[in-house]
């Protein structure tokens, strides 16, 4: 049987993490390319997450990744597709 932490001890834990989250001495997390399309479409969305879900720019490039992955049916094959398709239906409009 695991015993309980004490309060005491669970006081002192959450210290601890929110030492660590402000420490400055601790390196950034890495810019991957996904999160940094994940920031341009919250900056875009006013920071606002519910937005970048309901983002109806279908025609922006990073549409597909804006939830932070990469979608599985997306193949060059298929983005040429779908790119090919967006350009018939811009020529179409008056």
């Amino acid at each position: 049987m695991v015993p309980k932490p004490s309060k005491e001890q669970i006081k002192r834990a959450l210290e601890a993490a929110a030492a660590a989250r402000n420490d400055p001495n601790r390196p950034p997390k890495k810019l991957t390319p996904l999160r940094a399309i994940k920031s341009k479409c919250l900056d875009c969305c006013c920071w606002n997450q519910n937005e970048v879900r309901l983002c109806q720019v279908e025609h922006c490039a990073l549409w597909a990744y804006r939830l932070g992955h990469i979608p599985d049916d997306l193949t060059l094959e298929n983005a040429g597709k779908k790119f090919e398709a967006f350009k018939a239906k811009q020529t179409l409009r008056p």
